[in-house]
C-alpha cells in the first residue's frame, strides 16, 4: 500500500452550514484507505466562546454521487522511493455537503473543539475506514453544524491506496 498525504487550509463562513470538509474518489480498481486525520483551527486562539465542530466520517456507495465543489487537493506520497502518483481525486472544503442518491454508511462521528484541535489521530488496522474502487464510491469528511463565526480550518489527512 502506498502512504499520501492530503492537507488542505481554509476559511469557514458561519453563513454556510453544514459542509464537506473533505471528499475522496478512488480510482477504479484502487482502494483508499483512510489510515489518520488531523485537524486544527488557527483562528480561534483567544476565542472566549466555546464552539465544537461536529464532524462525520461517510462512505456513500451505489447510486449517482453529487460532489461538494471543494478545491482540488493533490495527494502527496510519504516516501519517495518508487512512489506512484495518487489514482484517485481528492477535494477540501466544499461549499456544499455532498451526497448521494445511494446508500450512505455513517462510519464515525467526533468533536473538534475551536480552540484545541483534533489529532492526529491514527487508526489500528482494523478500525481503518475504506473505499473499494468501485463505481459510485466515495468517503467524505461532513462538519454537520452551522459556526458562530467564520474560522480558518488547516487539515491533514494520512491516506493509503491499493
Amino acid at each position: 500500500m502506498q502512504v499520501y498525504t492530503l492537507q488542505g487550509d481554509a476559511t469557514i463562513t458561519s453563513a454556510g452550514g453544514d459542509t464537506t470538509i473533505w471528499e475522496i474518489d478512488p480510482a477504479a480498481d484502487k482502494p483508499v484507505t483512510l489510515l489518520g486525520y488531523s485537524f486544527d483551527v488557527t483562528s480561534e486562539t483567544g476565542e472566549a466562546q466555546e464552539e465544537w465542530l461536529r464532524m462525520m466520517v461517510i462512505r456513500y456507495t451505489g447510486g449517482t454521487f453529487t460532489s461538494s465543489n471543494g478545491t482540488a487537493t493533490t495527494a502527496r506520497p510519504v516516501e519517495l522511493i518508487n512512489a506512484d502518483a495518487f489514482g484517485g481525486a481528492a477535494e477540501f472544503n466544499g461549499t456544499t455537503i455532498a451526497s448521494s442518491s445511494g446508500t450512505a454508511h455513517n462510519l464515525a462521528s467526533f468533536g473538534v473543539p475551536v480552540r484545541g484541535g483534533y489529532g492526529p489521530v491514527f487508526f489500528p488496522p482494523e478500525y481503518r475506514f475504506k473505499c473499494q474502487g468501485v463505481a459510485n464510491e466515495a468517503m467524505v469528511i461532513n462538519m454537520l453544524n452551522t459556526l458562530a463565526d467564520d474560522i480558518t480550518l488547516t487539515s491533514t489527512l494520512w491516506i493509503g491506496e491499493g
